[in-house]
């Protein structure tokens, strides 16, 4: 936990550092009311003709672009604009054919309320994280419960009471219990083109999570003859190996933990057809209509997995009821993997006025730095059956291509203006890793390369909330 405390410390400046930099220009806001979309600067604000335009004047006045029509509004605080009898649609607007300038309907909004219309270009610059509010960054934190795969199956200790007793201890023995994290993101809108695409800065960070767990098998007493009895469990070591073989206890200790920064750059499309909306304390603005909408991803992942195993054994060998002492071994491995790599994704969304959704997936190749170390203790001097074996202490690094895809699958709930609840599952599939029990090797000399083809899955649920401005 100590180091990755720089490590946070570090995201959190860097995704702080990124939101000062400047904002987007917000909608204008001045005591009097903004200018209206073009077509409708004449029109006075009690909806009547105003007597100081001479008649003349009044008769040249373009049509308006849009008719306003009294509907329900979705939040209480807006009038829509929509087709009527004898209408037509133009350009994203609704235009009637015998309508005079002035837009009837327009006086029956209520007091306090707001206008819209679809609009087929973007009124105001920004991208609404959340409908009603163009913000120019968001920042979410959710906690994280994850599950993590096992590894392969290998063999730890058998009952050696029997010729070809049966296995009693795998490395599948340990399942792993579901363990929290935390994840962080922080999302910059850096601006938008023509096309109506928007492009936003990303940096995530997840991870905290510690899985410990442990096997402890306890054999029975046999008799060796000539008075020497010992316990019945045996390894994959040698039987001449001491301290692991004849041994009353075997016990695994397993530990894994996983942290993950990324940085990507998201390019978000749209919907074609925008919301034009006139709210009084912000004035004109567009929002996006509802409809499912896609975005692409790109950017660069560092995923660091760092891993313990441990083989213990006790023995205890006596001679006509007499203790010659314990005699015990002692394998610890430990393996380190970071993968730094590239990555490009999809992302499918839809909204509508409080609910979104959103399924997200990202793969990229990687090259994962990895190295191992292995320590093997044999004390084995009280095993009169024992042949004297030399300590291991080995280090090992190396490379290879790895490959790390992730799905997620989001839901939002939109609680205040500025505030969302988030609620999401998520897969990551990791291929290519140097995973610590599958570094077990039983040869007393042993030459053996890194094994660098382990794989996992982690899997979990994620809830949290959004605050956007």
């Amino acid at each position: 936990m100590g180091r990755r405390i720089p490590l946070i410390a570090a995201i959190m400046i860097a995704a702080f550092g990124t939101m000062a930099v400047g904002q987007p220009p917000a909608a204008p806001q001045t005591a009097e009311q903004p200018s209206p979309p073009a077509g409708m600067e004449a029109l006075p604000p009690n909806g009547q003709p105003s007597s100081t335009v001479p008649p003349s004047e009044i008769e040249t006045l373009p049509a308006p672009a849009m008719i306003p029509q009294p509907t329900p509004a979705d939040d209480g605080a807006r009038a829509e604009f929509g087709p009527r009898s004898g209408s037509s649609t133009t350009h994203g607007a609704t235009v009637s054919e015998n309508a005079s300038w002035f837009p009837e309907g327009m006086e029956l909004a209520p007091e306090g309320a707001g206008m819209e219309t679809f609009w087929d270009e973007p009124v105001v610059e920004g991208f609404p994280f959340m409908w009603g509010v163009e913000a120019s960054w968001s920042f979410r934190t959710e906690v994280m419960i994850l599950q993590r795969q096992g590894p392969r199956n290998i063999l730890i200790s058998r009952d050696g009471s029997t010729t070809g007793g049966p296995d009693l201890m795998t490395t599948k023995s340990i399942s792993f219990n579901i363990e929290p994290g935390m994840r962080i993101t922080a999302q910059r809108f850096l601006g938008s083109d023509l096309a109506k695409r928007d492009y936003l800065l990303e940096l995530s960070y997840f991870g905290l999570q510690d899985w410990d767990e442990a096997r402890t098998i306890t054999g029975q007493r046999v008799d060796l003859g000539g008075g020497f009895e010992s316990g019945s469990l045996v390894s994959n070591f040698p039987l001449t190996v001491g301290g692991f073989n004849r041994a009353d206890v075997h016990r695994i200790e397993y530990s894994s933990q996983i942290d993950n920064v990324e940085m990507n750059l998201r390019v978000s499309s749209r919907p074609r057809r925008e919301r034009l909306v006139y709210r009084p304390e912000r004035g004109w603005m567009t929002e996006p209509s509802d409809g499912i909408n896609l975005s692409m991803l790109g950017g660069m992942r560092l995923l660091v997995i760092d891993e313990a195993f441990d083989f213990m054994s006790r023995a205890n060998i006596t001679q006509n009821g007499t203790s010659l002492g314990i005699a015990s071994g002692d394998y610890r491995i430990e393996t380190r993997n970071r993968l730094w790599g590239l990555q490009i994704g999809l992302s499918i969304d839809s909204q509508t006025p409080r609910f979104a959704w959103a399924v997200t997936g990202r793969m990229g190749p990687y090259v994962n730095f990895m190295r191992q170390q292995q320590n093997i203790t044999f004390v084995d001097d009280a095993d009169p059956f024992a042949t004297a074996a030399p300590d291991r202490d080995r280090r090992d690094n190396d490379e290879r291509v790895a490959v790390v895809g992730q799905l997620s699958i989001t839901g939002r709930f939109r609680l205040f203006e500025h505030v969302n609840l988030r609620a999401g599952y998520d897969f990551l599939w990791v291929q290519g890793l140097a995973l610590a029990p599958e570094q077990l090797d039983f040869q007393m000399i042993s030459t053996a390369p890194i094994n660098r083809n382990g794989k996992t899955l982690y899997q979990g649920l994620s809830l949290g909330a959004e605050l956007v401005w």
